[in-house]
């Protein structure tokens, strides 16, 4: 990389990978400290990897959607990134309760996505809720959250956006649950076999 190069990498703000393996160019990555937004859809990156990223501390957007090699392990490096709003972690199907732990101290955070996390439980929920400055949550097929998470999600006043697609332990008494966000314009249950049109009339903007 020749010097011109290098110090325009280091006025990028907005970079997007797709279906490479970011081992090869970590500090690479890891130099570019003006980064406000870094997609890395489909690559491979592990917990290793996240390391380098984590010191992108001006990192506000950062999408790791089919990333399925990331563990709670790097769940820890993202955690040190204080200044996301958006965070993307769609079939990262590896990670658990104990990593959404450290996910729950980005204060910052407005946007998650979970979908396809499939090991979440309602305790991971439950750490989720502590982002109160959240607006959009996607939960799809997220099958172990029960109407127990639903309870946990109540106290985000800020939602606007929830997917609830797929989650099939959800019954009408969960959706009764979130019924009290105001703030709420949208929300998402298809496919949740156990809920009904009783349950749904708790419920403004449903779908």
């Amino acid at each position: 990389m020749g010097l011109a190069t290098f110090a325009a990498l280091q006025k990028l703000q907005y970079l997007c990978l797709e279906r490479i393996d970011i081992n090869a160019v970590p500090e690479c990555i890891a130099t570019i400290q003006q980064l406000l937004h870094l997609r890395l859809k489909c690559c491979l990156v592990t917990d290793a990897s996240l390391a380098n990223i984590s010191s992108l501390r001006q990192l506000q957007h950062l999408e790791l959607n089919d990333c399925s090699s990331i563990t709670d392990v790097g769940l820890v490096n993202i955690s040190l990134l204080h200044q996301l709003r958006h965070l993307n972690l769609k079939c990262c199907n590896i990670i658990t309760d104990v990593g959404l732990k450290s996910v729950s101290s980005l204060h910052q955070l407005q946007h998650l996505d979970l979908a396809g996390c499939e090991n979440i439980t309602d305790v991971g929920v439950a750490s989720v809720a502590s982002l109160r400055q959240l607006q959009h949550l996607d939960l799809t097929c997220c099958i172990n959250i029960t109407d127990v998470g639903l309870k946990s999600i109540s106290l985000l006043h800020q939602l606007r956006h929830l997917n609830l697609s797929y989650c099939n332990h959800l019954t009408d008494t969960g959706l009764a649950n979130i019924s009290s966000l105001r703030q709420l314009l949208k929300r998402f249950v298809s496919y949740s076999k156990n809920i009904t049109n009783v349950g749904l009339k708790h419920c403004r903007n449903t779908t």
